[in-house]
This record gives structure tokens, sequence and C-alpha cells, in this order.
């Protein structure tokens, strides 16, 4: 993740600049491209569930809500 905005619904689930998403609803795509995700979207308003690692850590998983870009 290179930017995690201050008050977005990313951040209020701790997640942070640095960290490295390896799956978005279940699929892993550590290394996946873009056209790769298009599996994962989710409409705004809905649940979306991360699995985050920060660091040496084991992945653990975050959900959040999907909202529309500023």
């Amino acid at each position: 993740m290179a930017k995690v905005a201050p008050a977005s619904p990313a951040a209020a689930a701790d997640v942070a600049s640095g960290d490295a998403i390896v799956a978005v609803q279940g699929i892993v795509v550590d290394g996946a491209k873009a056209d790769d995700l298009k599996a994962t979207a989710v409409p705004i308003g809905n649940p979306l569930r991360l699995s985050v690692k920060r660091g040496n850590a084991e992945p653990h998983e975050v959900t959040l809500v999907a909202v529309a870009k500023p």
C-alpha cells in the first residue's frame, strides 16, 4: 500500500502505508495486475475483506466498506 488517506476506510481498519495486500475477498492478489483484480471488486457500500501483511508479521484479515473515490 503506497499511501493511506487519513480519514479513509482503510485507515479506520488500521491499514498503513507500506502494508502489502495479499488477498482480496479471499482471492490471492500478491503481485496481481490491475486487470486481474476486477473479480474482487465490490459495489460501493458493501464490505470488502482484505488480507494484509505488515513487515514480517503473518497476514491478518480486515474488513472495510467500499466507498467512492473523492
